[in-house]
């Protein structure tokens, strides 16, 4: 895992994750558009929450190049009480002009208000 959230019912708060080139840089690629997918503690895809669209990403060459979700305790449906996996997907290409698929995860709690 690449870290841990907390994150109250009731909030929308960014949750991101960052990947970091092995030498060089990165450039996070816009296509395929990079997505999330929030996993319940049962490791089921959340519904309504299965490969959306990452809200956004750094630009341009950077060594740890981030993306993130703004992640709705509320919407499209509330969040349990609880931890979940928060999977991204997405592709980015190294200064050494290979593309690579980058698939990061960040462990949530949810908590009461």
């Amino acid at each position: 895992m690449e870290g841990f959230a907390r994150i109250r019912q009731g909030e929308k708060l960014p949750m991101g994750v960052r990947t970091t080139a092995l030498s060089g840089t990165l450039i996070v690629q816009p296509t395929p558009t990079p997505t999330c997918t929030l996993y319940d503690a049962a490791g089921s895809p959340v519904d309504g929450r299965n490969q959306t669209v990452a809200d956004g990403f750094d630009n341009g060459p950077l060594g740890s190049p981030r993306v993130w979700h703004n992640l709705d305790t509320l919407a499209p449906a509330p969040l349990e009480e609880g931890f979940y996996t928060l999977v991204f997907r997405f592709c980015a290409t190294g200064s050494d002009g290979i593309p690579r698929t980058y698939v990061p995860a960040l462990i949530v709690q949810v908590t009461e208000f």
